[in-house]
Protein backbone atom coordinates (compact mmCIF):
# COMPACT_ATOMS: atom_id res chain seq x y z
CA UNK A 1 0.00 0.00 0.00
CA UNK A 2 2.88 2.37 0.70
CA UNK A 3 4.32 1.72 -2.75
CA UNK A 4 0.87 2.24 -4.26
CA UNK A 5 0.39 5.57 -2.48
CA UNK A 6 3.86 6.72 -3.52
CA UNK A 7 3.19 5.79 -7.14
CA UNK A 8 -0.10 7.70 -7.16
CA UNK A 9 1.42 10.71 -5.40
CA UNK A 10 4.27 11.12 -7.88
CA UNK A 11 2.44 10.16 -11.07
CA UNK A 12 1.55 12.87 -13.53
CA UNK A 13 -1.11 10.54 -14.91
CA UNK A 14 -2.75 7.31 -13.74
CA UNK A 15 -4.53 5.18 -16.33
CA UNK A 16 -7.18 2.53 -15.82
CA UNK A 17 -9.64 0.42 -17.81
CA UNK A 18 -13.12 1.10 -16.45
CA UNK A 19 -15.21 3.82 -14.85
CA UNK A 20 -15.51 1.75 -11.67
CA UNK A 21 -11.74 1.39 -11.40
CA UNK A 22 -11.33 5.11 -12.04
CA UNK A 23 -13.73 5.95 -9.22
CA UNK A 24 -11.77 3.68 -6.86
CA UNK A 25 -8.51 5.45 -7.70
CA UNK A 26 -10.01 8.93 -7.28
CA UNK A 27 -11.40 7.81 -3.92
CA UNK A 28 -7.81 7.10 -2.84
CA UNK A 29 -7.07 10.81 -3.14
CA UNK A 30 -5.70 11.06 -6.67
CA UNK A 31 -6.93 14.28 -8.36
CA UNK A 32 -9.57 13.52 -10.98
CA UNK A 33 -7.73 15.31 -13.78
CA UNK A 34 -4.80 12.94 -13.35
CA UNK A 35 -6.84 9.74 -13.73
CA UNK A 36 -7.53 8.86 -17.35
CA UNK A 37 -9.66 6.09 -18.77
CA UNK A 38 -7.82 4.01 -21.39
CA UNK A 39 -10.36 1.46 -22.53
CA UNK A 40 -9.52 -1.82 -24.29
CA UNK A 41 -9.26 -1.82 -28.05
CA UNK A 42 -11.45 -4.09 -30.15
CA UNK A 43 -9.81 -6.46 -32.61
CA UNK A 44 -10.58 -4.76 -35.92
CA UNK A 45 -10.73 -8.08 -37.74
CA UNK A 46 -13.74 -9.11 -35.66
CA UNK A 47 -15.73 -6.22 -37.08
CA UNK A 48 -15.62 -7.90 -40.48
CA UNK A 49 -16.69 -11.45 -39.62
CA UNK A 50 -18.86 -12.87 -42.41
CA UNK A 51 -21.95 -15.04 -42.04
CA UNK A 52 -20.28 -17.65 -44.28
CA UNK A 53 -17.68 -18.27 -41.56
CA UNK A 54 -20.44 -19.20 -39.14
CA UNK A 55 -22.08 -21.50 -41.67
CA UNK A 56 -18.77 -23.28 -42.23
CA UNK A 57 -18.30 -23.70 -38.46
CA UNK A 58 -21.79 -25.16 -38.09
CA UNK A 59 -21.23 -27.67 -40.90
CA UNK A 60 -17.89 -28.76 -39.49
CA UNK A 61 -19.34 -29.44 -36.03
CA UNK A 62 -22.75 -30.76 -37.12
CA UNK A 63 -24.65 -27.79 -35.68
CA UNK A 64 -26.93 -26.88 -38.59
CA UNK A 65 -30.34 -25.69 -37.43
CA UNK A 66 -29.34 -25.39 -33.78
CA UNK A 67 -29.75 -22.27 -31.65
CA UNK A 68 -26.21 -21.85 -30.32
CA UNK A 69 -25.60 -20.50 -26.83
CA UNK A 70 -21.87 -19.89 -26.44
CA UNK A 71 -19.50 -19.23 -23.57
CA UNK A 72 -15.93 -18.72 -24.71
CA UNK A 73 -12.86 -18.01 -22.60
CA UNK A 74 -11.39 -18.90 -19.26
CA UNK A 75 -13.24 -21.54 -17.25
CA UNK A 76 -12.25 -20.40 -13.78
CA UNK A 77 -13.85 -20.07 -10.38
CA UNK A 78 -14.95 -16.46 -10.71
CA UNK A 79 -16.90 -17.19 -13.91
CA UNK A 80 -19.33 -19.35 -11.95
CA UNK A 81 -20.14 -21.41 -15.04
CA UNK A 82 -22.15 -23.93 -13.03
CA UNK A 83 -25.11 -21.62 -13.65
CA UNK A 84 -24.85 -22.42 -17.38
CA UNK A 85 -25.11 -26.14 -16.67
CA UNK A 86 -28.08 -25.54 -14.39
CA UNK A 87 -29.77 -23.43 -17.09
CA UNK A 88 -29.08 -26.15 -19.67
CA UNK A 89 -30.61 -28.70 -17.30
CA UNK A 90 -33.76 -26.59 -17.26
CA UNK A 91 -33.76 -26.48 -21.08
CA UNK A 92 -33.97 -30.23 -21.72
CA UNK A 93 -37.28 -29.86 -23.55
CA UNK A 94 -35.93 -27.07 -25.76
CA UNK A 95 -34.50 -29.43 -28.35
CA UNK A 96 -33.24 -26.68 -30.69
CA UNK A 97 -30.79 -25.34 -28.07
CA UNK A 98 -27.11 -26.27 -28.03
CA UNK A 99 -24.72 -24.96 -25.36
CA UNK A 100 -21.09 -24.65 -26.45
CA UNK A 101 -18.53 -24.12 -23.68
CA UNK A 102 -15.26 -23.22 -25.36
CA UNK A 103 -11.85 -22.83 -23.75
CA UNK A 104 -9.93 -24.13 -20.78
CA UNK A 105 -9.27 -23.32 -17.14
CA UNK A 106 -9.07 -24.51 -13.57
CA UNK A 107 -12.79 -25.33 -13.35
CA UNK A 108 -13.11 -27.23 -16.63
CA UNK A 109 -12.72 -30.75 -15.23
CA UNK A 110 -15.29 -30.05 -12.55
CA UNK A 111 -17.70 -28.69 -15.17
CA UNK A 112 -17.18 -31.74 -17.38
CA UNK A 113 -17.89 -34.01 -14.44
CA UNK A 114 -21.02 -32.11 -13.47
CA UNK A 115 -22.34 -32.10 -17.04
CA UNK A 116 -21.83 -35.85 -17.13
CA UNK A 117 -23.64 -36.35 -13.82
CA UNK A 118 -26.61 -34.37 -15.13
CA UNK A 119 -26.56 -36.16 -18.49
CA UNK A 120 -26.62 -32.90 -20.43
CA UNK A 121 -26.72 -33.95 -24.06
CA UNK A 122 -27.26 -30.34 -25.19
CA UNK A 123 -23.93 -29.20 -23.72
CA UNK A 124 -20.73 -29.58 -25.72
CA UNK A 125 -17.21 -28.68 -24.61
CA UNK A 126 -14.66 -27.49 -27.15
CA UNK A 127 -10.96 -26.71 -26.59
CA UNK A 128 -9.28 -23.36 -27.17
CA UNK A 129 -9.79 -22.57 -30.87
CA UNK A 130 -7.34 -21.11 -33.37
CA UNK A 131 -8.03 -17.75 -35.00
CA UNK A 132 -10.10 -18.94 -37.96
CA UNK A 133 -12.14 -21.38 -35.86
CA UNK A 134 -12.77 -18.74 -33.21
CA UNK A 135 -14.09 -16.34 -35.85
CA UNK A 136 -16.38 -19.08 -37.09
CA UNK A 137 -17.63 -19.72 -33.57
CA UNK A 138 -18.53 -16.07 -33.05
CA UNK A 139 -20.20 -15.85 -36.45
CA UNK A 140 -22.22 -18.99 -35.70
CA UNK A 141 -23.26 -18.01 -32.17
CA UNK A 142 -26.86 -16.92 -31.65
CA UNK A 143 -26.33 -15.81 -28.05
CA UNK A 144 -23.06 -15.38 -26.13
CA UNK A 145 -22.80 -15.58 -22.35
CA UNK A 146 -20.87 -13.60 -19.76
CA UNK A 147 -21.16 -15.12 -16.30
CA UNK A 148 -19.71 -14.06 -12.97
CA UNK A 149 -20.22 -15.12 -9.38
CA UNK A 150 -22.06 -12.77 -7.03
CA UNK A 151 -18.86 -12.19 -5.09
CA UNK A 152 -16.89 -10.86 -8.10
CA UNK A 153 -16.05 -7.18 -7.82
CA UNK A 154 -18.25 -4.85 -9.84
CA UNK A 155 -15.20 -3.26 -11.44
CA UNK A 156 -14.08 -6.49 -13.15
CA UNK A 157 -14.52 -6.23 -16.92
CA UNK A 158 -13.74 -9.45 -18.83
CA UNK A 159 -12.28 -8.90 -22.29
CA UNK A 160 -14.83 -11.27 -23.82
CA UNK A 161 -17.39 -8.46 -23.49
CA UNK A 162 -15.45 -6.38 -26.02
CA UNK A 163 -14.89 -9.42 -28.24
CA UNK A 164 -18.56 -10.41 -28.30
CA UNK A 165 -19.82 -6.94 -29.17
CA UNK A 166 -17.15 -6.32 -31.80
CA UNK A 167 -18.18 -9.59 -33.48
CA UNK A 168 -21.80 -8.48 -33.43
CA UNK A 169 -23.06 -11.03 -30.90
CA UNK A 170 -26.21 -10.78 -28.82
CA UNK A 171 -25.32 -11.23 -25.15
CA UNK A 172 -26.86 -12.52 -21.95
CA UNK A 173 -24.86 -11.30 -18.96
CA UNK A 174 -25.38 -13.18 -15.70
CA UNK A 175 -23.67 -10.55 -13.54
CA UNK A 176 -24.29 -8.07 -10.74
CA UNK A 177 -26.60 -5.35 -12.12
CA UNK A 178 -24.26 -2.57 -10.94
CA UNK A 179 -21.19 -4.05 -12.63
CA UNK A 180 -19.21 -2.65 -15.54
CA UNK A 181 -20.37 -5.52 -17.71
CA UNK A 182 -24.03 -4.82 -16.94
CA UNK A 183 -23.58 -1.11 -17.65
CA UNK A 184 -22.10 -1.92 -21.05
CA UNK A 185 -24.88 -4.32 -22.01
CA UNK A 186 -27.52 -1.80 -20.92
CA UNK A 187 -25.82 1.03 -22.81
CA UNK A 188 -25.27 -0.94 -25.98
CA UNK A 189 -28.68 -2.58 -26.12
CA UNK A 190 -26.90 -5.73 -27.27
CA UNK A 191 -28.61 -8.11 -24.90
CA UNK A 192 -30.07 -8.89 -21.50
CA UNK A 193 -28.71 -8.69 -17.94
CA UNK A 194 -29.85 -11.16 -15.28
CA UNK A 195 -28.90 -11.77 -11.67
CA UNK A 196 -25.75 -13.85 -11.21
CA UNK A 197 -26.04 -17.51 -10.17
CA UNK A 198 -29.76 -17.55 -11.12
CA UNK A 199 -30.25 -20.44 -13.54
CA UNK A 200 -33.97 -19.82 -14.03
CA UNK A 201 -33.33 -16.19 -14.99
CA UNK A 202 -30.55 -17.22 -17.36
CA UNK A 203 -32.78 -19.78 -19.05
CA UNK A 204 -35.60 -17.25 -19.45
CA UNK A 205 -33.26 -14.65 -20.94
CA UNK A 206 -31.90 -17.14 -23.48
CA UNK A 207 -35.43 -18.12 -24.53
CA UNK A 208 -36.41 -14.46 -24.68
CA UNK A 209 -33.64 -13.74 -27.16
CA UNK A 210 -34.40 -16.89 -29.13
CA UNK A 211 -37.87 -15.48 -29.76
CA UNK A 212 -36.43 -12.26 -31.22
CA UNK A 213 -35.09 -11.41 -34.64
CA UNK A 214 -31.52 -10.90 -33.43
CA UNK A 215 -30.26 -9.02 -36.46
CA UNK A 216 -30.91 -5.66 -34.79
CA UNK A 217 -29.14 -6.73 -31.59
CA UNK A 218 -26.13 -7.77 -33.65
CA UNK A 219 -26.08 -4.54 -35.60
CA UNK A 220 -26.17 -2.27 -32.57
CA UNK A 221 -23.62 -4.42 -30.71
CA UNK A 222 -21.08 -3.94 -33.48
CA UNK A 223 -21.94 -0.25 -33.86
CA UNK A 224 -21.39 0.27 -30.14
CA UNK A 225 -18.05 -1.52 -30.29
CA UNK A 226 -16.89 0.65 -33.19
CA UNK A 227 -17.91 3.87 -31.45
CA UNK A 228 -16.37 2.94 -28.09
CA UNK A 229 -13.43 0.60 -28.73
CA UNK A 230 -12.17 1.30 -32.25
CA UNK A 231 -8.41 1.76 -32.66
CA UNK A 232 -8.91 5.32 -33.89
CA UNK A 233 -10.86 6.34 -30.78
CA UNK A 234 -8.82 4.43 -28.19
CA UNK A 235 -5.38 5.29 -29.56
CA UNK A 236 -6.39 8.88 -30.32
CA UNK A 237 -7.45 9.39 -26.72
CA UNK A 238 -4.26 7.72 -25.50
CA UNK A 239 -2.09 10.01 -27.61
CA UNK A 240 -3.99 13.11 -26.52
CA UNK A 241 -3.68 12.17 -22.85
CA UNK A 242 0.04 11.42 -23.04
CA UNK A 243 0.79 14.67 -24.87
CA UNK A 244 -1.22 16.62 -22.29
CA UNK A 245 0.62 14.91 -19.40
CA UNK A 246 4.00 15.57 -21.00
CA UNK A 247 3.06 19.21 -21.54
CA UNK A 248 2.11 19.63 -17.90
CA UNK A 249 5.36 18.01 -16.80
CA UNK A 250 7.34 20.25 -19.14
CA UNK A 251 5.59 23.37 -17.93
CA UNK A 252 6.17 22.41 -14.28
CA UNK A 253 9.86 21.82 -15.00
CA UNK A 254 10.18 25.18 -16.72
CA UNK A 255 8.60 26.94 -13.75
CA UNK A 256 10.96 25.22 -11.32
CA UNK A 257 13.98 26.16 -13.44
CA UNK A 258 12.81 29.77 -13.63
CA UNK A 259 12.22 29.94 -9.87
CA UNK A 260 15.68 28.50 -9.25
Amino acid sequence: YSVERAAYRHAEMVSTLTHGMRNRIVAKGVPEHRVRLFEPRADASLLEIAAAEGESFRRKHGLEGRFLVVHSGNMGVKQGMEVILEAADRCREEESLEFLLVGDGAAKERLLQRAGELGLKQVRFLPVLDGAEFRGLLAAADVCLVTQRKTVSDIVFPSKTVTYLAAGCAVVASVNPGSEVARTIYESGSGVVVEPEDAAALKNAILELRAEDLRERRRIAREYAVNRWSAARVLGHLEESLVAAASRTGAAGARQAHEA
